[in-house]
């Protein structure tokens, strides 16, 4: 999602989008670590209220409120679920997306938005899907049901055409 003019390519190959502000890459970079160092070290670095660190996740907050705010504008929906690495970073996310929805969400003045941390351990969107599929399956039985155009394919034994076999 494009969130803002930006030269950091994102890994669709465009620039501006929300991957290339707020992902884990574009804030392990903004917080002076390496793109393949251990998320860990941002951790210890928010516990130790380092400030590179702070503003890292505090600008990631801001591009992320952006485009929650778009989606929500968009979509009407109340509440919101963080995942995977915002989830993880729960603490220092929620304050500023909440502040940044109540200021570009146009129904935030008559309608609560929440921002919740997902309670799934990991995969919560691939499981999230895969339960949205088999629901639609399972609500759904003419998709799964073999079509009977005729219920029998064969003669019952009493409409069997008799047959008398003369010498």
């Amino acid at each position: 999602m494009y969130v803002a003019e930006g030269t950091n390519v994102c890994s669709c190959g465009n620039t501006g989008c929300l991957e290339s502000f707020a992902g884990q890459n574009a804030i392990m970079a903004a917080s002076g670590f390496s793109q393949d160092s251990p998320i860990g070290n941002l951790f210890a670095a928010l516990m130790r209220n380092e400030t590179r660190a702070s503003k890292a996740v505090a600008s990631a907050a801001d591009y992320l409120g952006l485009a929650l705010a778009d989606f929500v504008n968009i979509c009407d929906v109340p509440t919101i679920v963080l995942d995977g690495l915002y989830s993880k970073l729960f603490e220092y996310l929620k304050e500023p997306l909440l502040l940044k929805l109540s200021k570009r969400v146009l129904s935030s003045k008559w309608a609560k938005i929440n921002v919740l941390k997902s309670i799934s351990t990991s995969n919560s969107v691939a499981f999230g899907a895969a339960w949205k599929g088999i629901t639609k399956f399972i609500d759904t039985p003419s998709r799964w049901k073999k079509q009977i155009k005729n219920k029998l394919n064969y003669y019952p034994i009493t409409d069997t055409p008799s047959v008398t076999l003369s010498e």
